[in-house]
């Protein structure tokens, strides 16, 4: 009779417990968070989204090429536009209101504020030399109203930062 009734409540503890089992990798539920950035497919595009304009060319330093354009709302729109020339690549971040650090971009370790040809203060950031011997650099300025972020993960090919700021500030 004990072996009946220990087999019952085995047996019972199983259907109660069968319902409680995790759920498989594909039945599991994921909360995601969706993409704050917006792809356009022309630097006219992404300046309407963002409700201001770049002022830059599409081309900078002879042989950095404007190739993708991204917005992001929210309180503060940012309009940021990637260039690349064979070797490196260049983000510049664009936002209203100034002295702002709208990079993205932290962990810098020696910044230096510096005056332009125009007497305005731009801070440079880098980093200590990583393990893939490169130097990123950080570029931070205001101008004219806005926040600018000029990001260069593999740093610059000669002084070619120059084009970029004579750019911005033209």
């Amino acid at each position: 009779m004990k072996k009946r009734v220990a087999a019952v409540l085995i047996l019972a503890l199983a259907v109660l417990t069968a319902g409680c089992t995790s759920k498989s990798a594909q039945e599991q539920e994921y909360v995601t968070i969706g993409n704050p950035w917006s792809e356009w497919t022309s630097l006219k595009e992404a300046e309407h989204a963002a409700g201001f304009p770049l002022h830059l060319p599409e081309t900078i330093a002879d042989s950095y090429t404007a190739l993708h354009y991204r917005t992001m709302d929210g309180d503060m729109k940012l309009l940021e536009v990637v260039y690349s020339d064979s070797e490196y690549e260049v983000t510049i971040r664009k936002a209203k209101g100034e002295d702002q650090d709208i990079s993205g971009v932290y962990g810098y370790d020696q910044c230096e504020t510096r005056e332009w040809n125009n007497g305005e203060p731009v801070t440079f950031c880098t980093t200590t030399e990583t393990a893939d011997k490169v130097h990123p650099v950080r570029i931070l300025l205001s101008h004219d109203g806005y926040s600018w972020s000029i990001y260069a993960p593999n740093g610059f090919e000669g002084n070619s930062y120059q084009g970029f700021l004579t750019a911005i500030f033209a």
